[in-house]
């Protein structure tokens, strides 16, 4: 860089010579020197009348159209390629807080996915406001309830569903039957244990009606 610029800088003396008669015609009697009294009285400054109008930025500007590359490219650059490494830092930390984040996201975009995707049951053991349209099986005349669409949309799946139905209610029974047996029993342990009659009259006198209904669908 140094040597680029006293090139341009010993070319722009030489443009301001042969552009300037004057000058030019110094240079023809004194030579570089110009002046030799200056030369005896001043060495360190003999060539200032050698020194052209036109500085070596002028000159690189003339012959190419830009900035002469001064210390201040190299600023610039220094300044860009603090601001690039800034902006890959805080890319790089965007990314890295995304892949934290990811497995987060991913089970609230399921959630939301299954929550679309779920659709309503065909059926339902008990009357509600969506379900209000009255059935029963075939079979085991079981009572359940349907949406009004029912019978367009599930009509060549009729049996399939009224077997699901059977199952289901079935299945609500022998739990209840479980639960009410069992209370039954714990409270007839206690009626025995603490020679309590009253007690004991009131368990046995206690109902379970989903065994009773139990029985009915499954006779003997």
């Amino acid at each position: 860089k140094i040597f680029d610029w006293f090139l341009f800088s010993a070319i722009g003396k030489a443009y301001s010579i042969l552009s300037d008669k004057e000058k030019r015609k110094q240079y023809d009697q004194y030579g570089p020197e110009m002046q030799p009294s200056r030369l005896s009285r001043d060495h360190g400054d003999c060539s200032h009348s050698f020194e052209g109008d036109i500085s070596p930025e002028e000159l690189f500007n003339m012959f190419f159209g830009g900035a002469f590359p001064t210390g201040n490219i190299n600023r610039r650059q220094h300044q860009q390629t603090r601001r690039t490494y800034q902006t890959s830092q805080q890319s790089e930390s965007g990314l890295t807080l995304l892949f934290q984040l990811a497995p987060i996201l991913l089970l609230v975009l399921m959630s939301l996915l299954s929550s679309f995707l779920v659709s309503d049951p065909v059926f339902s053991l008990h009357k509600t406001e969506k379900y209000k349209i009255e059935r029963k099986t075939n079979s085991l005349q079981i009572p359940f309830f349907v949406k009004e669409d029912f019978r367009v949309e599930f009509a060549s799946d009729l049996r399939r569903i009224e077997n699901a139905v059977e199952e289901e209610y079935i299945g609500q029974l022998r739990n209840n039957c479980f639960r009410e047996r069992n209370y039954k029993e714990n409270m007839l342990w206690r009626a025995r244990s603490y020679g309590d009659a009253k007690l004991y009259q009131k368990a046995m006198d206690l109902s379970t009606p989903s065994c009773d209904n139990l029985q009915k669908v499954y006779p003997g």
